[in-house]
């Protein structure tokens, strides 16, 4: 037998075990050691094809014709099946009902605020809501104050960078307001 072919069989006998071979590779090598001119050191895999192509078809054939449920058992799985179905059902409606038209338990915007008045805790929305509301106008008018400053300190500084005439030291300037600001 010449080289080249044991160095195919080689080749083709590494991917079958890797499970790269196409089928006609697969051929091929069933071809090979059925022939019967199979060098000494590849002999060991001859019991391995023989069983490929004559037993397991054979024992995959008697399988199959063997496996049918009986009627009794298809009835079981169809019935464990439909009781599977309604059960997901069931619960399915269950966390629709419950979960997502869910509503919350009142609409007061205050029912859960609370107020600390002379060391006494205050819940009742009709007491809190006054203080809330005013605390909230309180701090509108210290955020608008806020900006009203920001923007004056920016005006400001803008004027004190046009008082230098040299562009560098401008530069200069701004670069140490910008990191100390």
């Amino acid at each position: 037998m010449d080289s080249d072919k044991l160095q195919r069989i080689d080749l083709l006998l590494e991917r079958f075990f890797e499970g790269e071979t196409s089928k006609a590779e697969e051929e091929e090598l069933y071809a090979f050691f059925a022939s019967g001119e199979v060098p000494e050191r590849l002999r060991p895999y001859c019991s391995l094809f023989k069983y490929i192509t004559d037993e397991l078809p054979r024992e995959l054939e008697a399988a199959e014709a063997g496996f049918t449920l009986p009627r009794r058992s298809r009835l079981r799985f169809l019935w464990r099946g439909l009781v599977a179905l309604a059960a997901a059902l069931l619960l399915g409606g269950l966390f629709l009902t419950r979960f997502l038209d869910r509503k919350p338990a009142t609409s007061e915007p205050y029912a859960y605020c609370y107020i600390r008045r002379d060391g006494k805790t205050i819940t009742d929305p009709a007491l809190v809501r006054p203080v809330v509301e005013a605390t909230l106008q309180q701090l509108a008018l210290q955020k608008q104050q806020t900006d009203s400053l920001y923007r004056k300190a920016q005006d400001w500084q803008e004027q004190l960078l046009e008082a230098f005439p040299d562009p560098y030291a401008r530069q200069a300037a701004r670069q140490i307001l910008n990191d100390n600001l």
